[in-house]
């Protein structure tokens, strides 16, 4: 009994502790810190601290300029969410008149996908060896045009504090609350840094075109009800994510009243399992778009059959990453808090004509 209390009690205190007062996070994050110094030693992320943000001489390359080497070492960060984590580098960068670079191959984060061959053979599950690939560059360019390579024999070289910059006590608090003036803080920089590469720029352009064929006015939704059935499975990876709507019978129930309300004439969603977009398809049919990519499978007893946060391909991510620039383009949005949601605010930049995010309960302009 007092084991299940115990276990109860720290995983409130981890989903509440973002939002703790600043000593109170500090403190916490520090008894986590030194255990992890524990266990990984020069690898832990109070070694890689202690490290950062001071100059490296790899060398007498470009004395005049001075390099910043953000790595992408988050396994369990997807795309949007790591999008968030590098606004705050990046604005940092920009501050110390720092060269962005981004290093995506010393770590392995294996929700930004890989080539279709290696995700069927999934070897971050059977333990076969990972291809060091720049996975950043499956989707984006480097931000100023700098790769790793070019940086070996370089004078002035800083690396990046593992954790995120310029924010109180929770990653990118500030893009989380949505409000205008933030958007407008960070669409600068996202615009500045986060380049398209060649193939996925092509690709959404093509997808944004057809969606918005003809004029049409689109309600831009994105839920993600493969999480609610994740918290109720306890699947460890979503334990601790942001609430969605209960159901799938309210969400539809909400957007019939949104769609009539805003007089949109097309909904187009993005949402991370099958089941919702088979049941949003058969309630609006033709009205309804969306684009193909991988997404949850959930039976009927309640078990995962698939999993995307452990099978993703690079064209499933190119999918994704299209569906976050398209609903930025909508003329509304409704949405539930998420990375995507944070990044698809952030490139529309506060242009919604009307916008309702469940976790802020407020039918307006945010």
């Amino acid at each position: 009994m007092t084991g299940d209390f115990g276990g109860k009690l720290m995983k409130y205190i981890k989903r509440w502790l973002p939002y703790a007062p600043a000593p109170v996070y500090a403190v916490c994050e520090w008894v986590h810190l030194y255990k992890e110094r524990r266990e990984k030693g020069e690898d832990s992320t109070l070694c890689r601290r202690e490290k950062s943000r001071k100059v490296h001489c790899l060398g007498d390359k470009d004395p005049d300029k001075t390099y910043y080497v953000i790595a992408l070492d988050e396994q369990e960060t997807g795309i949007a969410s790591m999008m968030i984590y590098l606004l705050g580098h990046f604005k940092y960068a920009d501050k110390m008149h720092y060269i962005p670079v981004i290093d995506s191959t010393l770590y392995r984060p294996w929700l930004w996908g890989g080539p279709d061959e290696e995700v069927a053979q999934c070897p971050w599950r059977k333990g076969l060896p990972w291809e060091m690939k720049e996975r950043w560059l499956f989707y984006f360019k480097q931000p100023a045009g700098v790769t790793m390579q070019d940086i070996q024999d370089c004078k002035n070289v800083v690396f990046a504090s593992p954790r995120a910059v310029d924010t109180p006590c929770h990653p990118m608090r500030e893009i989380e609350m949505l409000k205008k003036r933030y958007m407008r803080k960070w669409n600068p920089l996202l615009k500045k840094y986060v380049i398209f590469e060649d193939d996925t720029a092509q690709y959404i352009e093509q997808q944004t075109c057809n969606i918005f064929r003809e004029g049409r006015r689109v309600l831009g939704v994105s839920v993600r009800m493969g999480y609610v059935q994740g918290m109720k499975l306890k699947e460890k990876h979503y334990q601790y994510h942001n609430r969605q709507p209960d159901s799938i019978d309210i969400f539809i129930h909400d957007l019939e009243r949104f769609r009539l309300l805003w007089k949109c004439d097309y909904i187009f969603l993005s949402t991370d399992d099958t089941g919702s977009a088979d049941d949003l398809k058969k309630h609006f049919g033709g009205t309804l778009l969306m684009l193909d990519r991988m997404r949850t499978r959930i039976t009927e007893n309640g078990v995962f059959s698939s999993n995307p946060l452990l099978d993703v391909s690079i064209s499933s991510n190119r999918a994704y990453l299209a569906e976050l620039v398209i609903l930025s383009k909508c003329q509304c949005y409704l949405g539930c808090r998420n990375g995507g949601c944070s990044i698809v605010n952030v490139m529309n930049n506060g242009r919604f004509e009307h916008k309702y995010i469940y976790a802020m309960g407020k039918l307006e302009d945010v």
